[in-house]
Order: structure tokens, then C-alpha cells, then sequence
């Protein structure tokens, strides 16, 4: 929930007051704002505009009972403002709504940056949003680098991206762009984009960012977007009128199926630059879920299927293994995924660790697993990694290691295998025409260790799990011999602690999800003092690859 450093007064009217001194306002400011608490089913995330709030008690100065029935008075009055509270309409603010009630802070932007635009008019009632005029839209999504592609995604729900975006002139929009690649890590061409390629740029990018965040931070994807820049770069803009469509149309995008939808070409407009282009019929946003617990091995049937990750509020999901998102941290430590070979996402590395450590003691019917796959933009019990294609060549990133035991090598008539004297896998790889000693010493060169040769290689991870045997072979394949690396590391964290001791809890987590964080929440007496020390417990925070905040709180 929103603390007290959340809330913000604007304007504070004292009334028969004795004194109405400026150590009278202070006071009842810090009263107040003690007083203005959260409504319990307000979504941690959820921003709640009140209008007036006038109570109708005094509040007695120096008597502290009556104080704490007053705070209790102004708690009642805040629920039954956030029960009538109205959502936008197609961007559009309700006009005598007794108070706006937005999905997240990028709702906000994207209201703001319709009234910043002239789009809308600015709502009196709301100073919060009124006050949007006093900067350009490009300051506002330059000032929120984070939450701009969740607000252009919502803009573009409401029909309105185009006209948003056409207020922009090409400078402001290059400008923009850069700000919003530098805060999720994405680099860009030092060239100037010629001036008609610029909006489409900015456009794409944010649109990928919004929807597939871990497509952005693709090597592949880097090298598509430095062609496509240099040959739109401003030194060569010599078409008196550039085809826009073409240029569009070429732009690099994802080639997992899951973009089509953000990257829904609208029609060309032909009118001069910063004119709005003609809107389209508005359509009225998905309302806020209701938020209300369940019970953890009720199957949730509001987890449909959803293409690509998703960039509107997800509702609650009520789970007991809402310890499975402390993998974030592991991850972490592991520079996942960039530091692997398979391209998975940052939702699907946790999936994956998460199963083969609770293995054989996977709840398959735990509200996380769908949860994972909705985020992760799979279907309902569809497993991470169905479309990876074949890997022959098993590689053990050597940034992981930090002094590997001695090493050995093991080889038969096809592939040739690196590994340490304490069983963990380094390298399996198919025989060259060197002999196996030398291949086995040209392996061992990132290590700095000479390997010895040994009768058999270490056992694999396995188990007789279903999910296992589902699995895409590829990735059971990196697993198995991954997996006694990543056991060894959770062992020397937690020290020795099982992970169903800390992955799952008798206690019930909420995951709240909106289109720029993820908030767990547990009760208090869920704190696991083995996950607290090891620090997997530690909120993770900005995470590009997933384009969300991730906080853990215990209440």
C-alpha cells in the first residue's frame, strides 16, 4: 500500500481554528497525512485522485483519542471515495466522478500527456492532472523514461498513441527516444535520425518495449535496429517525400508472434508536421479486475491466454509459492539471460529453476506456474523453451565459476565432455579431428586449469517429474547439466536449506501486476530467515529485460 510519503495535499483549508498559524497547517498536515491511509482493496499500485475530502468532525488539537477517531473518520470517508471512484474512459476523465481511481503510475502519464498535448482538456477538479500544461509531453516521457512505453501501450489502447506522438516535433522525439533506450539499457547509433523517421522510431521501439522487453536486449535484434538507423540516418534524407509506410514497415520487430498487436500500422497521415492526425473511434478500456483472494489450488481461470507479455493490469494471483519470484535474485547473480546461450526470458529462466529445484515436489496445480506462462506470453500449461531449436554444445558461462576444483575430461566416439573433480559440467561439445587431451585443453583455456582425463563424466540432473519429460529436449538438455551448478549455488547461499522451504510458504502471497510492476506480498509470519540472510528475499527492483519494478513486502 501506499505510504504516508505517498500522499500529496495540494491545497489544506483550516477552519475555526484558534490560531491559523503556520504551526497549526504543519501540524494538521502531519496529522492528515497519518490519517490518509490506503483503502485495503486499493492494488498497491493503484493511484486514487480525491477531489475534496471534507470531513465532517473536528479534529481536536490536543486530545489524542478523539484524534485516533477522527484518523478512523477520514479512513471510512477515503473506502467510500475509492468505491465510487471512476476510471478514464478512452482517456477521457469522467466529469463529476467523485474520485479517479487509475490501473498505475502509467495510466497517470498517459493522461497527463493527453492534456500536456492539448488533447484533453485539463481536468480542474484534479490538480495533480491539471498542472500536466506546465511542462511539453516529450518532458513528461523524458522525465519518466521507465513508464513511457506503458504509456504510449495505454494511449495506443485508447486510440490515441498517433495523435500523441504527432505533437511531437522530430528532434523531440529522437531526444525522447534516447532517453527512454538509455533507462532500459538498449543502445543506439550516434547518427541523427532523418526527421520523418524519427516518430516511427520512437514509436517501435517504445511499442516493443512495452510488449516484448526481452527481444530489446537481443544481440541480433542491436544489429537489425543499426541497419535499419544508418540507412534512415539524417545524412541521407535526400527524398523530397520519403515513403513513411516502407520505412515502417522495415523497422526491425520481434520474431516471436507476440508484437502484431502493438505494432498495428495506422493509416499514413499526409498533414504537416505536429498536426494531430484523425482519430480513430475510441474503445473503452478493460475495467479493473476485482481483486479478491482465492484459494492457492483453485484454478484461476482468469489467466487466458495472452500473446506476448502483458501491458494492462493482471488480477491478483493468490499463491503459496510466490517464493519461486526469489529466483529473480539468483538470476541476478547469474546475469540471466544474458549470460546464457538458450533465449529465454528472464519469467522462463525462474520457471524452469523453480521446477527442477522443488523436483520431485512440484505443485503443478499452484497459481504460479500459470502466472509464470502469462508473463512469460505462453499459453496456459504450455512449458518455457517449446520453439528453442537443437543445441549440440553445452557450455557453463565461465563468469559463473569463480575458482573451479580440478578439472577432468571425459570422451566417447561423438562429443567430449569438461567437467570438475567435484562433478560439476563445464563443457560437452562434439569430438573435432584433435586429439580428445588437446580439445579437452583447448576447452579448459577460459578456466586456466590443465584437465586430466576420467573414466566417466558426473551424473545428470534428472527426474521422474512429468513436466521434465515434456520439456523441450534442448533445454532438458542444459538443465540436466546446468542444474548441479545452480543446486551447488543455492546450497552455498542458503546454506543447505531445502528450496521448498523457502520457494513455497503454509502462508498465502498476492502478486499484483500492472504494466510496470510486479508486488508480492506476504503476511509477516512468512519471513524466511534462511532467504532473508541470503539475500534472495531483497526486492529486485528495475529489471529491463521484463520492463517491471519487482518489490517483495511482508506485512
Amino acid at each position: 500500500m501506499p505510504s504516508p510519503a505517498d500522499n500529496h495535499i495540494h491545497h489544506l483549508h483550516v477552519h475555526n481554528a484558534p490560531n491559523d498559524t503556520p504551526h497549526v497547517r504543519l501540524m494538521l498536515r502531519r496529522v492528515l497525512n497519518e490519517a490518509v491511509e490506503a483503502p485495503p482493496t486499493l492494488p498497491p499500485r493503484a493511484i486514487l485522485l480525491v477531489p475534496r475530502l471534507a470531513p465532517d468532525e473536528a479534529l481536536p488539537l490536543h486530545d489524542t483519542q478523539h484524534a485516533h477517531r477522527w484518523a478512523a473518520h477520514v479512513r471510512t470517508l477515503l473506502a467510500d471515495l475509492a468505491a465510487r471512484a471512476q476510471s478514464p474512459t478512452a482517456g477521457r476523465i469522467p466529469t463529476n466522478a467523485p474520485a479517479l481511481i487509475l490501473r498505475d503510475r502509467a495510466e497517470w502519464l498517459a493522461l497527463t500527456l493527453l492534456i500536456a498535448a492539448g488533447l484533453e482538456p485539463p481536468p480542474t477538479r484534479f490538480p495533480t492532472l491539471a498542472n500536466a500544461r506546465r511542462r511539453s509531453p516529450s518532458a513528461w516521457l523524458q522525465n519518466e523514461p521507465r513508464l513511457a512505453p506503458a504509456a504510449l501501450a495505454r494511449l495506443h489502447d485508447w486510440r490515441k498513441r498517433e495523435a500523441l506522438l504527432a505533437t511531437l516535433t522530430p528532434t523531440e522525439a529522437e531526444t525522447t527516444l534516447r532517453a527512454i533506450a538509455a533507462a532500459w539499457g538498449v543502445p543506439l547509433p550516434a547518427k541523427h535520425l532523418a526527421a520523418y523517421a524519427a516518430p516511427i522510431a520512437l514509436l517501435e521501439c517504445a511499442a516493443l518495449l512495452a510488449a516484448t522487453p526481452h527481444q530489446a536486449h537481443h544481440a541480433a535484434w542491436h544489429s537489425a535496429l543499426h541497419i535499419w538507423w544508418l540507412a534512415h540516418a539524417a545524412e541521407n534524407e535526400q527524398e523530397p517525400t520519403p515513403n513513411l509506410a516502407a520505412a515502417r514497415s522495415t523497422f526491425p520487430r520481434t520474431t516471436a508472434g507476440s508484437h502484431e498487436e502493438a505494432h498495428e500500422t495506422p493509416a499514413q497521415h499526409t498533414s504537416p508536421p505536429g498536426t494531430p492526425p484523425p482519430t480513430q473511434p475510441d474503445t473503452a478500456p478493460t475495467p479493473m479486475p476485482e481483486h479478491q483472494p482465492k484459494e492457492a489450488h483453485e484454478t484461476p481461470a482468469q489467466h487466458a491466454p495472452s500473446p506476448g507479455a502483458p501491458t494492462t493490469t493482471l488480477p491478483i494471483c493468490a499463491t503459496h509459492s510466490a517464493g519461486v519470484l526469489f529466483l529473480l535474485n539468483l538470476c541476478a547473480w547469474l546475469d540471466l539471460p544474458h549470460s546464457a546461450p538458450i533465449d529465454l526470458t528472464l519469467w522462463a529462466w525462474v520457471d524452469v529453476f523453480a521446477r527442477a529445484l522443488l523436483a520431485p515436489h512440484t505443485d503443478e496445480h499452484d497459481p504460479i506456474w500459470l502466472w509464470l506462462a502469462e508473463m512469460d506470453g505462453r499459453e496456459p500449461g504450455t512449458l518455457p523453451g517449446a520453439t528453442l531449436p537443437p543445441l549440440d554444445t553445452f557450455t557453463l558461462p565461465p563468469a559463473w565459476l569463480d575458482t573451479p576444483a580440478a578439472l577432468h575430461w571425459h570422451a566417447d566416439t561423438d562429443t567430449l565432455a569438461l567437467f570438475t573433480a567435484d562433478g560439476l559440467w563445464l563443457t560437452h561439445t562434439p569430438r573435432t579431428h584433435a586429439p580428445p587431451a588437446l580439445q579437452a585443453a583447448q576447452l579448459a583455456r577460459p578456466y586456466g586449469e590443465r584437465p586430466r582425463e576420467h573414466a566417466t563424466p558426473p551424473p545428470l540432473f534428472d527426474t521422474p517429474a512429468a513436466w521434465w519429460q515434456r520439456l523441450n529436449p534442448t533445454l532438458r538438455g542444459w538443465l540436466g547439466r546446468a542444474m548441479p551448478f545452480i543446486r551447488r549455488l543455492w546450497d552455498t547461499r542458503t546454506d543447505h536449506t531445502p528450496p521448498p522451504a523457502i520457494l513455497q510458504s503454509p502462508h498465502l502471497a498476492h502478486i499484483y501486476t500492472t504494466a510496470t510492476h510486479v508486488d508480492v506480498i506476504w503476511p509477516m509470519d512468512a519471513v524466511s530467515l534462511p532467504a532473508r540472510l541470503a539475500g534472495l528475499d531483497a526486492s529486485p527492483g528495475w529489471l529491463p529485460t521484463v520492463g517491471r519494478v519487482v518489490t517483495f513486502e511482508f506485512r
